[in-house]
């Protein structure tokens, strides 16, 4: 918002309710009840200065949110694997979106209900090794209006035709994770997951101007459920004075949601796109591609030194991520980076915090994207937390603050990516909040006993036996879940009207089904007296139940003034729906026999009807032109009513209780009205219908006992970890040593060469016809991490080996021109032919994996010399510019013509350099580097056949880099073997340290690896007549297939005497890529345009490359300990990969014209690895490798379909090969946990 221009502001009033609790029942099987509840009524104005020149509201949104969920935890169960705990839940929500003045041509009313179940389990392999195994399923419904655009997404018509949708989607999600706890407190977890995303009400029915993000958005109702497919792999620290949380993720995504820019400025209606004057909004479409998501984040807390009566620390924060769709372009409006830091002072009852977060310009385009700032946001938070009292339910927490954000008073809304849920708002925002918790769980020294059970698994020991076994009674509270199907009735009169006069103009009517499947969940209490059995009991259900009843009066009589038969037409598209109902009834019943139950229940119910009918006739446009005009009304009423019914209910076990019952509802009559004036004669129609509804359900019950009751004196102990406790003390301190391993971050600036030489030549024949070059400057700021581990070879010789991450913003944009005389001899002079990086020459990215050789100046400083590998990201994108002779018509005209190129590729180099690190304090220490990084030499070809004389360009670059960065490294103790008693606990823990063993290979293991790789795609191109399939010419060509790649490891290895055999299984990501060029000569392709056109020849450019997606490996290990550290091995098995192949091919139709034939095919080719290597231990738990692979992929056919009326067809047969050469690290876990 344009800000003192418009006057503009926001006034925001947000209601939120919200009730969370938990009952932990006198059970052998159930641990804890969980529930949530909670409602959210949230109204924003956006006030100021409309077109017509008052100061006053413009626009308004509303939103209408209910949720409840309930979860239950059962207690552990002892299997042959472990402690398995597992927890089973359900949801119900639902939103109303009602928007008003401008907001309403942004988005209509809008609604979603959406029900879901979902289950969590544990299981606890050792007391340090565990899994984690979740699932979800939902059930989305999304009701709302559409706009219907013309192709072009530019007036005529001025406003967007609207039309009401109701869109339903099934999403469902699983995840697996492994966790490792490590010595020092720190947990390690790999993840895998695949997590599916229904569209939302913006994305499906967006229709309009949108002031907070600057933009027109055009909605999407072909919208697909959005996949994203993750690994990550992390690792934190929990405890002690420095805390961090790292984590590496990939994530793949089928339909990617997001906003494309269309290229296109509007006002604020769509009749101002595209006009040229009205400019403030940016026109965007959702839409979906596959992209490739992969980044990594860095969050870090240290507690430096006590100051009065509480803790002074320091935090901070590091993100990068790289998104790309699957064709290498980018995703639009995504910083590559953000880095930030702040100071806190935390003590028992008070936390205040100021940080400054900076986010990086966003400089990787999209299509019709354009660069964006950098941004600071500055924040601040100050809140106390009170106790106030103790009671039956648990001690009451008062929490107050005052919340500061975007201090600086920064606008950033265009400076963030547009898929973003929360769109940041220009404008600082000062907050006051106070929230109190009831049933937190108290503080030690205030801790009354005799009011509730502690949680199970914390406080340890907690030695309570099972609870006291107790006949079984109706009587008590309870909580359920229920599904069931509902048959109702909608039976309604209808009479349409003059709108103007208000004349019933025609009556007609119809009685509907109101048919569809109900879920939701019940709570009551009973009370039992002998065989008698009373209760209260309330439910609310989310149901699917709609009728679409359709209307007609004819023309004759609800339409004469438009002159012919033009009938209204009243389209209830969805018609009468219920959203959702809720009942409170009373229930009197009789135990049948002691664990069975008949009852009677009735009461009152209370629904929500929607009403959404399509009111459509013919008008007249200003011109006088007839055109049906529909008028698309929604009205939502809420009801009450009565019920009554009966069910059976009986006990299934425990407290476990099911029931099936029959419910009759009547919510009496609903009426509506709903007016078109556009048509040519006005017409209002007004509807009265009767809706009752016949529910049958099946449901089950936990019931709570009626009264709390104790527990017998301590007996048996849990059997399994208590979870609030870490798994070992405190370190022993130790005189300071530079050995151990350490992870850290680092920024710096880099000045970089890349020296390039340009040829441009002949794309037909390839003569060579100028050349030129330049040396240009790369530099720009980096940033990542690293991390390492150091060995102390004597007291002052220290060596290590370390590998780091960067992210860069070095980049370069030089233009070389040929001169026309030359590169266009039919035009001459006025014709030169430019090669420009306008789109950068940039390296993205680059890491190093060096070995470090120093001496200790003193025993806390260190001076040190580094070598190794180095490989980076360069990106190359541009334009070659020429000059077309002739239009598009064939008539001579000198236009200019351009031809974008993109190309980016993974490259293997070396770096060296040396450093400076001191002993900060404690496990910290910082360092000054210098390194110098050489990445040989980057090729890349480029071609634009629309100049005159068609052009091929190739650029020779050769990138070297100097850099100089800080960092700060958090160095843990090398052996963790002996702790201290934990101090997390107040009581001894269960279990003692693990006795100390012999190493030995055998057991699981997990690691990482990184390498470069040097493959071959030799590769055979067929050129054939398409008619008769006949063979016309063919080529052969072997290109390399170099690049790096990086993957994860997992396996199992068995030990006979000195002999190792064992299993592995690999999954890499691959940066290799190979340029795949073949020509077929106009003489064999095309003779019969030989002479026609200068040259008729078929050329295959694959510009994107034949690229090594990824690929896996299983493979069995055969070795032999050559010392009880190290074992030398063979390995082979089975190898999947998949390949991708794209470009273009040029050709022709039989007339001459150029007809382009477009390659995208992506194959996975099952084959085969063999290779060897050698492993060696660290320290601990930790080993390192170096291994060789030969992967065979066999050969990938690529035929794409010939463009029409194309004079031939091509098909590409590759033979894939690889050769790897890699290094990786691995943490073997115990093959068998030995507790003393």
């Amino acid at each position: 918002m344009d800000g003192a221009a418009s006057n503009s502001r926001i006034a925001i009033d947000q209601v939120k309710y919200t009730s969370k609790g938990e009952f932990r029942p006198e059970s052998s099987a159930i641990d804890v009840v969980r529930f949530w509840a909670g409602a959210v009524e949230y109204h924003h104005d956006e006030i100021g200065i409309g077109e017509d020149g008052i100061d006053g509201i413009q626009a308004t949104f509303k939103n209408h949110a209910q949720e409840a969920r309930s979860e239950i935890q059962f207690l552990p169960l002892a299997t042959p694997l472990g402690s398995f705990i597992s927890t089973v839940g359900a949801q119900f929500d639902h939103q109303q979106i009602d928007t008003s003045g401008d907001a309403g041509s942004l988005l209509g009313d809008a609604r979603t209900n959406r029900s879901s179940a979902y289950f969590i389990n544990q299981l606890w392999f050792t007391e340090n090794f565990r899994s984690l195994l979740a699932g979800r399923i939902e059930t989305v419904r999304l009701d709302g209006t559409s706009g219907i655009f013309p192709a072009a997404l530019v007036p005529p018509p001025d406003n967007p035709a609207l039309s009401l949708q109701s869109l339903g989607f099934l999403p469902k999600s699983i995840s697996f994770k492994l966790l490792q706890d490590l010595p020092s407190w720190m947990v390690a977890s790999a993840l895998l997951q695949r997590i599916e995303r229904a569209p939302t009400a913006l994305e499906l029915f967006a229709h309009g101007s949108h002031d907070a993000p600057g933009t027109f958005e055009i909605g999407n109702s072909n919208l697909k459920i959005e996949t994203g497919n993750t690994a990550e792999l992390g690792l934190q620290r929990i405890q002690g004075d420095f805390r961090f949380d790292a984590k590496a993720y990939y994530t793949y995504y089928n339909n990617f949601i997001f906003r494309q820019a269309t290229g296109i400025l509007c006002g604020a209606t769509f009749a101002t796109c595209g006009n040229g004057v009205d400019t403030g909004f940016i026109q965007t479409i959702y839409s979906q591609r596959d992209a490739i998501f992969r980044g990594t984040e860095l969050a870090w807390q240290w507690d430096l030194v006590p100051v009065a009566t509480g803790i002074f620390g320091i935090d901070g924060q590091y993100d990068f991520v790289r998104a790309t769709f699957t064709d290498g372009s980018n995703v639009p409006r995504m910083p590559p980076m953000r880095l930030g830091g702040g100071a806190y002072w935390r003590a028992d009852n008070w936390f205040v915090r100021m940080g400054l977060l900076h986010a990086f310009g966003q400089s990787d385009l999209g299509i019709n994207d354009t660069p964006t700032a950098g941004y600071n946001l500055l924040q601040m938070r100050i809140e106390n937390t009170e106790y106030w009292r103790n009671s039956p339910w648990g001690p009451t927490l008062i929490t107050t603050g005052l919340v500061g954000e975007n201090l600086l008073d920064v606008d950033v809304r265009n400076s963030v990516q547009f898929h973003k849920d929360e769109i940041l708002q220009p404008g600082r925002s000062i907050k006051f909040f106070m929230n109190a918790k009831f049933g937190a769980e108290p503080p030690a020294e205030k801790a009354q006993g005799g009011y509730y059970k502690g949680p199970t698994g914390s406080g340890a020991p907690m030695f309570y036996k099972a609870p006291l076994l107790l006949a079984w009674s109706w009587a008590g509270p309870y909580l359920g879940l229920n599904l069931g199907y509902s048959a109702g009735k909608s039976k309604t009169d209808a009479t349409f009207s003059d709108a103007t006069a208000g004349t019933p103009l025609f009556a007609t009517g119809s009685s509907d089904k109101l048919n569809g499947a109900i879920g939701g969940v019940q709570a009551g209490y009973n009370w039992q007296a002998g065989n008698w059995v009373s209760g209260l009991e309330a439910d609310i259900q989310m149901s699917g139940q709609g009728a679409t009843p359709n209307y007609v009066c004819p023309g004759a009589v609800c339409n004469p003034a438009a002159g012919f038969d033009a009938p209204v037409t009243a389209n209830f598209v969805q018609g009468h729906h219920l959203d959702w109902f809720g009942t409170v009834r009373g229930r009197f019943g009789t135990a049948i026999t002691p664990d069975g139950m008949a009852y009677a229940t009735g009461g009152l119910a209370v629904g929500a009807i929607r009403t959404t009918v399509n009111l459509s006739g013919v008008g007249f446009d200003a011109d006088g032109n007839p055109g049906v005009i529909t008028a698309p009304v929604s009205v939502l009423a809420i009801k009450p009513g009565w019920t009554v019914g009966a069910g059976l209910e009986g006990r299934l076990f425990g407290n476990v209780t099911g029931k099936v019952e029959y419910l009759y509802m009547d919510f009496g009559t609903l009426s509506g009205s709903f007016t078109n004036g556009l048509t040519a004669t006005p017409i209002t129609l007004t509807t009265n219908s009767r809706i009752t509804d016949n529910i049958v359900r099946a449901g089950i019950n936990y019931k709570f006992n009626p009264a709390v009751r104790g527990y017998e004196l301590p007996g048996i102990p849990l059997i399994y970890k208590d979870p609030k406790s870490p798994p070992y003390g405190a370190p022993i301190v130790t005189a300071w040593s530079w050995a151990g391993p350490y992870v850290g971050v680092n920024a710096g600036h880099s000045a970089g060469k890349s020296k390039t030489d340009t040829m441009f030549s002949d794309a037909s024949a390839g003569t060579a016809l100028f050349a030129a070059g330049s040396s240009d400057s790369l530099n720009g700021v980096i940033a990542g991490f690293q991390g390492g581990y150091n060995w102390m070879a004597s007291s002052w010789l220290v060596a290590g080996i370390e590998a780091d991450v960067q992210l860069s913003t070095q980049n370069t944009t030089p233009t070389y021109i040929c001169p026309g005389a030359i590169c266009s001899p039919m035009i001459g002079d006025p014709a030169p032919v430019a090669a420009a990086f306008d789109r950068w020459q940039k390296l993205d990215w680059f890491g190093t994996v060096r070995g470090r050789l120093g001496a200790t100046v003193t025993p806390e400083t260190m001076a040190y010399l580094t070598a190794g590998l180095a490989v980076g990201e360069i990106k190359t994108a541009g334009t070659v510019w020429g000059f077309s002779p002739v239009d598009t018509n064939g008539n001579p005209n000198v236009t200019a013509v351009a031809v974008n190129f993109y190309d980016h590729r993974t490259k293997a180099g070396w770096a060296a350099g040396a450093g400076f690190e001191p002993h900060l304090s404690g496990n910290l220490t910082g360092k000054v580097e210098y390194l110098y990084l050489d990445f040989g030499r980057v090729s890349t070809t480029a071609s634009n056949s629309l100049n005159s004389t068609p052009i091929a360009v190739n650029f020779d670059s050769r990138v070297t880099d100097h850099i100089v960065r800080v960092g700060v490294n958090y160095k843990f103790d090398p052996i963790g073997a002996v702790y201290a008693p934990a101090t997390g606990s107040t009581s001894p823990m269960l279990f003692k340290a693990p006795v100390l063993a012999a190493w030995t290979w055998a057991g699981p293991y997990l690691g990482g690896t990184i390498c470069y790789s040097a493959g071959k795609s030799k590769t055979d191109t067929i050129f054939s007549d398409p008619v008769n399939g006949t063979e016309l010419f063919a080529t052969r060509a072997s290109r390399q297939l170099d690049g790096a790649i990086g993957g994860a490891q997992a396996g199992y290895n068995w030990l006979a005497g000195n002999w190792l055999a064992g299993i592995e299984g690999d999954l890499n990501y691959s940066g290799q890529r190979a340029k795949l060029n073949a020509v077929c000569p106009g003489e064999v392709c095309n003779p019969a345009l030989v002479g026609v056109i200068d040259d008729p020849s078929v050329v295959a450019n694959s510009e994107h490359g034949q690229k090594l997606e990824w690929f896996a490996t299983l493979r069995g290990r055969l070795g032999v300990i050559l010392t009880p550290d190290a074992i030398a091995y063979a390995t082979g098995g089975v190898a999947v990969g998949e390949v991708m192949t794209a470009g273009t091919v040029f050709g022709f139709d039989a007339d001459g014209n150029p007809v382009n034939t477009i390659v995208s095919s992506h194959n996975t080719k099952a084959g085969y690895a063999a290779g060897g290597g050698i492993e060696g231990r660290l320290a601990g738990n930790w080993t390192a490798k170096i291994e060789y692979l030969y992967l065979d992929l066999g050969t990938v056919t690529t035929m794409p379909a010939p463009a029409p009326n194309s004079t031939t067809t091509t098909a590409f047969n590759s033979r894939i090969t690889d050769n790897l050469l890699r290094i990786g690290i691995n943490y073997k876990f115990a093959a068998n946990d030995i507790w003393g």
